[in-house]
């Protein structure tokens, strides 16, 4: 799949000067997505991760095989952004019933609990490990302008670390009031 108009170029002129990293500006090294209507914002390494298609508000993105680990075959991460039509921990709670429902082999964790962003806003996350296919699952849900959003990682490696996290926390949807 390929990135589509402005989300291309968005991503493709946030990534200029990628090479350079600026010690003094906060997320040095980070690439910054943000979808056309600007509902929110993502800050995340990039290299490893990668815009694969981008519609409206929904994103993907995932990381490279040979950047993630030399011991998985096929290493892959894929994360899905997408709006959702309820507030955060109701979406929460849902998609975590919902994922245990279909998957009852999976073990939680990092059981439903609330996470903060950079910008200061909490938000609801949760990890799974499904032996059965050997995947990892972990979701993380922001309040944005209406209902919100939900960011779906999804691979064959552990997803619980820091590098997760700080695309968790390098999240940040716009609030009712036009801002992050």
């Amino acid at each position: 799949m390929r990135a589509r108009g402005g989300a291309a170029l968005g991503l493709f002129l946030s990534l200029l000067g990628c090479g350079e990293i600026d010690g003094s500006r906060p997320f040095a090294g980070t690439a910054e997505y943000q979808p056309a209507d600007g509902a929110y914002r993502m800050r995340l390494l990039s290299p490893p991760w990668l815009l694969v298609n981008a519609s409206g508000e929904v994103a993907d993105f995932a990381v490279e095989p040979s950047e993630l680990s030399t011991d998985s075959v096929p290493p892959t991460v894929k994360l899905h952004v997408q709006p959702v039509v309820v507030g955060a921990s109701a979406a929460a709670a849902a998609a975590l019933a919902a994922f245990m429902a279909q998957h009852p082999s999976a073990r939680v964790t990092i059981p439903l609990a609330t996470i903060q962003n950079t910008a200061g806003q909490p938000g609801f996350q949760f990890s799974i490990f499904d032996p059965a296919p050997a995947a990892w699952h972990r979701e993380a849900f922001f309040d944005g302008r209406e209902g919100a959003f939900d960011l779906r990682f999804d691979g064959i490696v552990e997803l619980d670390g820091l590098d997760v996290t700080s695309v968790i926390v390098g999240f940040a949807a716009k609030k009712r009031d036009g801002t992050f």
